[in-house]
């Protein structure tokens, strides 16, 4: 029984140490990846529709998460805070830029699906769109190291 045992946990107790060192790239190119290359595309056609709209109306549609227009959120394909992974939100930074900002719900961090993140594009008065870029919102990374 013993010799059977020790060889089990030795390979049980390696394995387990390889995924908690190999953990955040696993993370990264697997689960958390592929919903950031899904709202860097949601951001991207929504920096769309409000360059089209500020070139009709002069001015962008600005939202909060909660009062997000309907209009927006059938053509970005949005359920609703509960059931999204992300919230979003437009508001003017001080410099006139239109900021455009998507953050893991508190839901999907609490659930663990997703670490606190956001996700910024900047857009100028004129419609010309920055780049993006992700912040964490925490100073912690997943896994042991």
């Amino acid at each position: 029984m013993e010799k059977t045992l020790i060889p089990l946990n030795w390979t049980v107790g390696t394995l387990l140490l390889v995924i908690a060192v190999t953990y955040p790239t696993l993370d990264e190119k697997f689960f958390t990846g592929g919903k950031k290359l899904e709202v860097q595309a949601k951001v991207a056609h929504l920096a769309k529709l409000q360059t089209r709209h500020y070139q009709s109306n002069e001015q962008y549609v600005l939202f909060t998460a909660e009062e997000i227009p309907e209009t927006l959120r059938s053509e970005l394909g949005l359920k609703g805070p509960p059931q999204d992974d992300f919230v979003y939100d437009a508001f003017l930074a001080g410099n006139g830029q239109l900021v455009l900002r998507a953050q893991a719900s508190p839901e999907s961090i609490r659930n663990g699906s997703l670490p606190p993140l956001t996700y910024t594009l900047r857009q100028s008065a004129g419609g010309q769109v920055g780049e993006g870029t992700w912040e964490p919102l925490s100073g912690k990374k997943p896994g042991l190291f």
